[in-house]
């Protein structure tokens, strides 16, 4: 299985997450599978802790999200063919809209994963944020993808993902 690891991690500095990857990463190779790590292109030409995970021996790709949807589309797309791409991992809401809206155009056979690490933000009322996880609920079981939350206060806003496609570690 090829897995495509992306993520909103424009930090300086690695964190618990790179290594968490990084771990993820070892152990899925010494099951024979492949894992290419997709972060945001950044002014520097990449992070610190890219040089850590290509030392690992695992690609790093940078991508510029700052292009229109049609030619992101086009470029992840290209990625996905070119590292014969089984399975998304989204972290951080990493190009959430497009990889949902665009399965069937990115390949209606990659199974995209949505990684939802956040807690409740304090700028919105909860009501409406539970709101817009339960229409998001919705769309993950229409297009066929799936979601992981890791905050039990909002786990329970996912059960229109269904069982299938939604779960809470």
């Amino acid at each position: 299985m090829n897995v495509l690891i992306l993520a909103d991690y424009r930090t300086p500095k690695s964190g618990n997450f790179i290594a968490s990857i990084l771990d993820l990463g070892i152990e899925m190779r010494k099951k024979q599978n492949k894992m290419i790590y997709l972060f945001p292109k950044n002014r520097e030409n990449g992070y610190s802790w890219c040089k850590w995970i290509e030392e690992k021996g695992f690609k790093v790709v940078l991508f510029d999200d700052t292009q229109s949807e049609k030619v992101k589309l086009k470029k992840l797309k290209s990625i996905v063919n070119k590292y014969e791409i089984n399975v998304i991992h989204s972290h951080f809401g990493y190009l959430h809209k497009l990889l949902l809206l665009q399965h069937s155009v990115i390949g209606k056979h990659i199974k995209i994963l949505f990684h939802d690490h956040m807690d409740f933000s304090e700028k919105l009322s909860v009501r409406k944020q539970k709101l817009n996880i339960i229409k998001n609920s919705l769309l993950y079981r229409i297009f066929d993808t799936y979601v992981i939350s890791v905050m039990q206060k909002k786990d329970h806003s996912y059960w229109l993902a269904g069982k299938k496609r939604h779960w809470y570690v």
